[in-house]
């Protein structure tokens, strides 16, 4: 009991620790990994249809990436957030969002470990992990400086994954799919609506405003 509230202790100081290092963009921590994500949705959620929803709002992703508020580019990825319950034992989706690709780079843990320690080719791993470390550190406000930050936080990331393997914790239902998923397409095509309709507005026809628009 004592070792498992050491545990606990440890693993809470940690994710202290790298909230505070990645306020913004950290390595994901979760056991569940990003490719397993849509697998473990489609258990947890037999019947509902998970993959065709993640497909269909795939599609409607918006031009802006919520995390970094950079541009989307050409591909999206899906990011989820895993609540944990320590005490009982388990995890749960809690929310959603299509990320950028430089975002879902640092999001994947295990592949990010594999870009920094394992990587063949030298010479094009050494510009992709300038151009990771860049991002981290322009997404989280930190300055050249603090460039050892990125390995920091992925030291700090891994710890907390072995932790959380180690304490076995079964994936459970989150929220309702539609609201776990479904509110990226309401959020994308509100996007969209109000982009169309600054499009569409009329210019107006205020004197007023026909004159700080000349001046």
């Amino acid at each position: 009991m004592a070792e498992q509230i050491q545990t606990l202790e440890e693993l809470h100081q940690l994710e202290l620790n790298l909230n505070t290092l990645a306020p913004k963009l950290a390595p994901n921590c979760a056991s569940v990994t990003g490719t397993q994500a849509p697998k473990v949705l489609e258990q947890l959620y037999a019947g509902e249809g998970s993959s065709a929803l993640l497909m269909s709002c795939s599609k409607l992703s918006q031009a802006m990436c919520p995390t970094c508020g950079g541009p989307m580019g050409e591909r999206s990825f899906w990011d989820f957030e895993w609540e944990v319950e320590l005490a009982k034992r388990r995890m749960k989706p809690s929310s959603s969002c299509l990320i950028c690709e430089k975002c879902a780079e640092i999001r994947d843990l295990l592949g990010l470990i594999k870009r920094l320690c394992f990587a063949k080719d030298l010479q094009r791993t050494g510009s992709e992990q300038s151009a990771l470390l860049r991002h981290f550190l322009s997404v989280n406000g930190h300055d050249a400086a603090n460039s050892h930050y990125l390995q920091d936080a992925v030291s700090l990331a891994y710890a907390i994954f072995t932790l959380r393997k180690e304490l076995k914790l079964v994936p459970s239902r989150g929220p309702p799919l539609q609201e776990l998923i479904g509110k990226q397409e309401v959020s994308s095509r509100a996007s969209n609506v109000s982009g169309k309709k600054r499009l569409l507005q009329p210019p107006s026809r205020n004197p007023k405003d026909r004159r700080c628009k000349q001046a």
